[in-house]
C-alpha cells in the first residue's frame, strides 16, 4: 500500500485505477461500464475506498454523473474507513487534519462541472513512446525512472527500464547512463505507460533484437515470448530478466542481451 501524501490521489491504488480507467476510456468504452467493472475488481482490496475515490474522480472528469458511487463513498467515510486507512498508513494527527481538508475539497468538486482542462480526453496517447530508439522518463511512487525503446517488432516492443534517477531535470544522457533494472517485451498497444511517460530524446539503433531477451519470431511467423513485460515493472515490483552491472546504453548492442533458449 504505497502512500506518499495526504491528497486523495497520492497513493498507489488511486493512480492504478485512474490509469486503467483512462486507458479503457480512450479505447472507446463507456465510463459507467468501466466503473462497474473496476469496482468489482477492487471489491476485496483493502484499499477499496481509494479505488472508489479514483473512479468518482474519473467519472467526474468524463462529465458523467455517479450518484450511487458518491453515496457509497460518503457512507464509507462516515463509518471511518478513510481514517482507518490513514492510521494503517502511519499518519499522525497533523497528517489526519490535512487529509480531512483534502477530502472535503475533493468531495466539494462534485457539486460543480469540470472545466475543459479537467476533462479526460478521448484521444489516446498511444504511440508516444513506442518508436524504436525513444528515450523517456516517468515517475512512480515519487521516484523517477528512465526507459529506452530498444526495438519494435510487429506489435511488440522491447523496453529497457532503469533504476531510479536522482537528477532533477532528467536528460537523455541521464537515462542512458542509468543502471539497468530490467528489459522486457510488451504488447506495443498495452504498455500501461503512455499516460505518464516524458520523452527526452531519441537515438538511432541499428540492431535487430529478434531472438534476444525472451523473444523469438520465426520466419514462418511462429512467435515465442518468455519475457513478458507487466505494469508491475514500472513500479519495480517485477522482473524476469536481471543483468548485473549494465546501463541502458549497453542495450544498444543486441549482444548485451541473452539469446532465447532455442537459439543456444
Amino acid at each position: 500500500m504505497g502512500v506518499w501524501g495526504m491528497d486523495i490521489c497520492e497513493n498507489d491504488t488511486f493512480q492504478e485505477v485512474r490509469e486503467e480507467f483512462i486507458r479503457q476510456y480512450q479505447a472507446g468504452r463507456m465510463p459507467a461500464d468501466i466503473s462497474e467493472e473496476l469496482k468489482a475488481d477492487y471489491k476485496e482490496d483493502p484499499c477499496y475506498l481509494q479505488a472508489l475515490y479514483a473512479l468518482a474522480d474519473c467519472m467526474w472528469r468524463c462529465n458523467t454523473a455517479c450518484p450511487q458511487l458518491l453515496s457509497e463513498i460518503h457512507d464509507r467515510v462516515a463509518r471511518g474507513e478513510d481514517y482507518q486507512f490513514l492510521l494503517d498508513s502511519g499518519a499522525n494527527d497533523q497528517m489526519c487534519r490535512e487529509r480531512r481538508d483534502a477530502l472535503d475539497a475533493f468531495l466539494l468538486r462534485f457539486h460543480y462541472s469540470p472545466t475543459n482542462e479537467e476533462l479526460i480526453s478521448r484521444n489516446s496517447e498511444k504511440g508516444t513512446v513506442l518508436q524504436k530508439g525513444q528515450i523517456f522518463w516517468y515517475t512512480s511512487c515519487k521516484k523517477h525512472y528512465g526507459g529506452l525503446v530498444v526495438d519494435v517488432i510487429e506489435d511488440f516492443c522491447l523496453i529497457a527500464v532503469s533504476e531510479s534517477i536522482s537528477a532533477k531535470d532528467i536528460s537523455a544522457s541521464d537515462v542512458m547512463n542509468a543502471p539497468l533494472y530490467t528489459a522486457a517485451w510488451f504488447d506495443a498497444t498495452e504498455t500501461g505507460l503512455q499516460s505518464k511517460a516524458h520523452n527526452c530524446g531519441k537515438i538511432h539503433i541499428n540492431e535487430n533484437y529478434n531472438g534476444r531477451a525472451g523473444f523469438l519470431m520465426s520466419e514462418n511467423g511462429c512467435l515465442t515470448i518468455t519475457n513478458w513485460g507487466s505494469r508491475e515493472i514500472w513500479k519495480h515490483r517485477d522482473r524476469n530478466l536481471v543483468l548485473w552491472d549494465k546501463k541502458l546504453c549497453d542495450m544498444l548492442s543486441a549482444k548485451a542481451l541473452p539469446k532465447v533458449q532455442s537459439e543456444r
